[in-house]
C-alpha cells in the first residue's frame, strides 16, 4: 500500500451483506458479524463535481498486518467515519414524489428536525434509511445512534427492512400478524428480478429494533 492507515481512515465506509448467501464474497475481505448481516469495509477514493461516489476499494484481510491495526479497531473508525457520508431519514411517499414528479422536489431529511416531526404525523408511515449518495447506504443500520435518532421519531420500537444493499425501509412494529406480511413482501420483492437486481440483494430478513437503538435482531 502507498499510503498509511491514518491517512485514510476517515474515508472508511460500512458496508453490509447477508452473511449466509455471501460466504463467497466475503472470503479475504475485513469482515465483522452483525445478527444476519456481515459487515465489510472500503475506502472511498474519489467523489465526483456532483457529489456521487466514483471510486473505492474494499478492504482485504492482509492490509491488518502491513496497517498494523485490528479488526476490531477498523470497525470502530468506520462506525464514525460512515456518518462523514450522511445519513438521510425520508418519507418513503417523498422519494416517490422526486423520482416521478414533474417539478424537481427536494428531499426532506427528518433527521433534522428531532423535535418537530415524528412517523405519527404522516399518513404513509415508511420511511428510508440512506446516505447522501444513496449508494452502499444499508450499514448506517448498525450504528447504536442511529437507530436512537430512529427511535426517537417513531417514539417506539420499529422494523427494518432490508430493502436493498443501498437503504433499509422503516417501518413501526406493529406486532406479530404485521410480521408475516413484512417478512413476505421482503421475499417477494428478492426473489423477483424485475424488482431487484441480484448484486443488490441485503438480505430476506426482517429486522426488530428497540426504540433506544441498543437492540436489533431478527424480527
Amino acid at each position: 500500500m502507498l499510503f498509511k492507515y491514518e491517512d485514510y481512515k476517515n474515508r472508511l465506509q460500512v458496508r453490509i451483506c447477508d452473511r449466509y448467501s455471501k460466504e463467497d464474497f466475503l472470503k479475504n475481505k475485513i469482515v465483522t458479524y452483525h445478527g444476519d448481516f456481515a459487515a465489510y469495509y472500503s475506502i472511498i477514493l474519489g467523489i465526483d463535481s456532483e457529489g456521487k461516489m466514483i471510486s473505492s476499494m474494499i478492504l482485504l484481510d492482509s492490509l491488518l498486518e502491513q496497517w498494523n491495526v485490528t479488526v476490531e479497531q477498523i470497525h470502530a473508525d468506520a462506525m464514525v467515519s460512515t456518518l462523514n457520508f450522511g445519513s438521510i431519514l425520508a418519507s418513503l411517499d417523498g422519494m416517490i414524489m422526486r423520482l416521478v414528479g414533474d417539478k424537481p422536489h427536494r428531499q426532506t431529511n427528518l433527521f433534522n428536525y428531532p423535535d418537530a416531526i415524528h412517523a405519527s404525523d404522516f399518513e404513509t408511515p415508511m420511511f428510508c434509511l440512506t446516505n447522501q449518495y444513496s449508494f452502499n447506504g444499508a450499514g448506517l443500520i448498525l450504528n447504536s445512534s442511529v437507530r436512537k435518532k430512529i427511535g426517537n421519531f417513531m417514539e417506539g420500537n420499529f422494523c427494518v427492512l432490508p430493502s436493498s444493499i443501498h437503504e433499509v425501509l422503516i417501518v413501526p412494529d406493529y406486532g406479530q400478524l404485521y410480521k408475516d406480511d413484512l417478512t413476505k413482501t421482503v421475499h417477494y420483492v428478492n426473489s423477483n428480478r424485475a424488482i431487484m437486481d441480484e448484486e443488490d440483494i441485503l438480505s430476506d430478513y426482517v429486522q426488530w429494533c428497540s426504540q433506544d437503538g441498543k437492540i436489533m435482531k431478527r424480527y
